[in-house]
């Protein structure tokens, strides 16, 4: 079964300790043995765990994995969202692949769930013009408690499209002040970026650490108090409180982080730039021509207009 473990309101822990824990924990070495990022570990075991608490309750073994099986479990989390689901089920996918090559169930994760063909309108793009994203600035005061935080890291989202577990994890070592330049190694994919330091965030960070990070021994970039980092929970609720305040309408659309990325890429494609400079600048591997592009193009990066330096409000 799976128990609760919880911390904090917000963060939930799970362990899984049901009959089928031997197969859970092979998995997991070959998980392991496979290069993949952590989080993408978590990931794939977190939906392999509401899978595995289906079979147990159902007291169904690992050889008794049919097709009709997998159906009825997807047919349970129906009321999941259309992206939770395909998650899960790539996840899980993935897992029946693995104990078919391992010789302990007779179909393929392939056959049993074929690529999910879901709805297109049952999802909105998550895209806001530049009038929006500069209203969205324009609303952070950097005279409130934290305002020159919020302002550092709502720029490093518009600006540079970062993750919010890039921003999270970034350190005052990756800040190279002389060469102008901010250096992210990337959770997703280890990848290694280079950004200009463009003067509209080189002075929000100046005045962020000047006048309002707490007096800390730890190394991060970012921190709620001396002791702790900002969590994921933290940029949730972080971007929310913006859209809100620059009265932006989100109605059927995501509002979180990942949208500010998206509405960068949206907006550097209909300027005209390439898919090659889009990518670069997200983070992204770009393969063309048998070439694998992973480098930031910084000279374009540079020609993104800037908005007047909110610093000097």
């Amino acid at each position: 079964m799976i128990s609760q473990n919880n911390k904090r309101k917000h963060i939930k822990k799970y362990v899984f300790s049901g009959t089928l824990l031997e197969e859970y924990l092979a998995y997991t070495r070959y998980l392991e043995e496979l290069e993949i990022t952590k989080d993408t570990m978590k990931w794939r075991l977190k939906h392999i765990r509401g899978f595995l608490d289906y079979l147990d309750k159902h007291n169904i073994v690992i050889n008794n994995i049919l097709p009709n099986v997998v159906y009825d479990y997807m047919m349970s989390i129906d009321d999941l969202s259309v992206r939770t689901k395909e998650h899960r089920a790539v996840c899980i996918r993935l897992f029946l692949n693995w104990l078919f090559n391992n010789k302990k169930i007779e179909t393929s994760g392939t056959h049993i769930l074929p690529k999910i063909k879901n709805n297109k309108q049952d999802k909105v793009a998550a895209y806001y013009s530049n009038e929006e994203v500069s209203k969205i600035l324009n609303s952070i005061n950097i005279h409130d408690v934290n305002g020159k935080r919020d302002l550092a890291i709502m720029l490093l989202f518009v600006r540079f499209g970062l993750r919010e577990r890039d921003v999270q994890q970034l350190k005052l070592e990756n800040i190279k002040w002389n060469d102008n330049k901010i250096i992210i190694v990337q959770s997703k994919n280890k990848q290694v970026n280079t950004y200009p330091m463009i003067p509209e965030i080189k002075y929000a960070l100046i005045d962020y650490l000047k006048n309002e990070r707490p007096i800390s021994n730890l190394p991060y970039l970012f921190l709620t108090d001396s002791k702790n980092i900002c969590t994921s929970h933290f940029f949730y609720k972080l971007v929310n409180k913006y859209f809100r305040k620059a009265e932006i309408n989100t109605s059927y659309k995501k509002h979180g982080s990942h949208s500010l990325r998206h509405s960068l890429a949206t907006s550097l494609l209909n300027d005209g730039n390439s898919l090659y400079t889009i990518s670069s600048i997200l983070g992204h591997k770009y393969i063309a021509d048998s070439q694998v592009y992973t480098k930031v193009d910084i000279e374009n990066l540079k020609k993104i207009p800037l908005e007047v330096p909110l610093w000097k409000a």
